[in-house]
């Protein structure tokens, strides 16, 4: 799926929301972006996102 065909899952229900998973020793002002090819993902900032979500619902 293209992201731009997300809109059709949300015709359903469903939410769109960014997830920043810059590592925590890069400045947030000059980090690349996660899907630019020397962007950096903190893979552990994956659980700490979803388990914030699931409280919040």
């Amino acid at each position: 799926m293209e992201l731009e065909d997300f809109s059709y899952v949300l015709e359903v229900s469903g939410v769109f929301a960014f997830l920043s998973a810059r590592p925590a020793d890069r400045d947030p002002a000059t980090a690349p972006y996660n899907h630019l090819p020397d962007g950096l993902f903190d893979d552990s900032a994956l659980a700490r996102r979803a388990a914030r979500a699931a409280a919040a619902c």
